[in-house]
């Protein structure tokens, strides 16, 4: 039960800054977010690292930001993206710690270890969606912003199994009520959070008498 409104959709073109901005404000607490960061109140600098502005131009493009709004205004988001191959999963961490060494990034390199132990478990059971990160504003959460995120993106492709790595007990539990299943054994990050891979099967396609 929310307290008001919610829209849940897909982000607009438009919206960039609007959405660099709610990630920065939500995501800045979130463990593995965290983790990467290295502080638990980075700079605008230091998110943009992680979240450049042309990776956001292609995720908004692809319509692969979707987002909750409220009356008061954005007030989460979640990024997705279909899995075809874990093989390019892969090969995308390799360019990262390419990318982290030439760049001699500490933010950067925590991100490409946490791309190569991530996609290392990943299942090769493809296609699949993947919750590549979701966040709320502080100022709106135990709204059931998040719930309204995940529920919303599924039901737009039902028959698409969806996965993820909950970084919390308290995301685990919320992902167990939406139907997610334990898929494998934790990933540590060294000194950091363990994320807990879930898994949730597509629904079935309808079949008709004709």
């Amino acid at each position: 039960m929310t307290d008001s409104p919610i829209r849940v959709r897909p982000a607009s073109a438009g919206e960039i800054d609007a959405v660099a901005s709610l990630f920065r404000r939500a995501a800045a607490d979130e463990p593995s977010t965290a983790w990467v960061l290295g502080t638990p109140d980075p700079t605008p600098e230091q998110f943009d690292e992680i979240f450049p502005r042309e990776i956001m131009e292609d995720s908004l493009e692809r319509e692969e930001i979707w987002v909750a709004e409220t009356p008061e205004g954005l007030g989460g988001a979640a990024l997705w993206f279909t899995v075809d191959s874990v093989g390019e999963v892969r090969d995308e961490a390799d360019d990262m710690c390419e990318t982290a060494e030439a760049l001699g990034s500490p933010v950067l390199s925590r991100l490409a270890e946490m791309m190569l132990l991530t996609s290392a478990a990943m299942p090769e059971r493809e296609p699949y969606l993947f919750l590549d990160l979701i966040a709320v504003d502080p100022a709106v959460r135990g709204r059931g912003l998040g719930t309204d995120l995940v529920e919303r993106r599924l039901a737009a492709d039902p028959h698409l199994p969806a996965y993820l790595e909950a970084s919390s007990d308290a995301a685990v539990r919320l992902y167990e009520r939406l139907g997610f299943l334990a898929d494998g054994d934790p990933v540590e990050l060294p000194g950091g959070p363990l994320l807990h891979p879930m898994w949730l099967e597509g629904k079935p396609p309808v079949t008709t008498l004709g």
